[in-house]
């Protein structure tokens, strides 16, 4: 196990904040080609999806595709082994405040105010870790996905009258 750098930490942070941006693009290209940039629910629809792809986006054999590049793998603090998917998710429902984690992610990259909170941290190791405690990830990734989707375009159509809400989609 050796250590990670800042550098190794944002380059995958990067790296999955692009795959998701390029995942929606085609929808963004459809809503201009379209004209429905003043339609709220499609708007709605982009930034769930938005949303619901970047919290889910460790659970796919509990790393993304930016970790995966790097060897990176998300564990508990205590044990080293993989983390429960509700512990996956709630690490990452705090990049909301993504500034303050981008500067908690410098400080100390093993760790992001979610990871605190979770419990968990980011190690890097040579060899690929096989103590998966669940081997239907991908089932549950899209029932997660699906569900927390759903969940926030309701939640964003039904706030629409909501001043802050409104500032989303100016």
């Amino acid at each position: 196990m050796r250590k990670i750098t800042v550098i190794q930490r944002l380059k995958s942070i990067f790296i999955d904040l692009c795959l998701i941006c390029l995942f929606i693009s085609p929808f963004i290209m459809v809503m201009f080609i379209l004209s429905l940039m003043d339609n709220i629910a499609y708007q709605s629809f982009i930034i769930s999806l938005f949303i619901s792809l970047f919290i889910c986006k460790d659970l796919c054999k509990y790393h993304s595709i930016g970790k995966r590049i790097f060897n990176l793998y998300v564990v508990e603090n205590n044990s080293g082994l993989t983390p429960s998917l509700i512990k996956l998710i709630a690490r990452n429902i705090f990049i909301i405040i993504w500034p303050i984690e981008i500067i908690f992610c410098c400080i100390n990259p093993e760790k992001r105010i979610g990871d605190i909170i979770c419990g968990t941290k980011v190690i890097m190791m040579d060899y690929q870790k096989n103590d998966y405690k669940n081997k239907n990830l991908h089932f549950y990734f899209l029932v997660i996905l699906l569900l927390l989707f759903v969940c926030c375009y309701f939640l964003i159509i039904e706030l629409k009258h909501n001043t802050l809400i409104k500032l989303l989609f100016v």
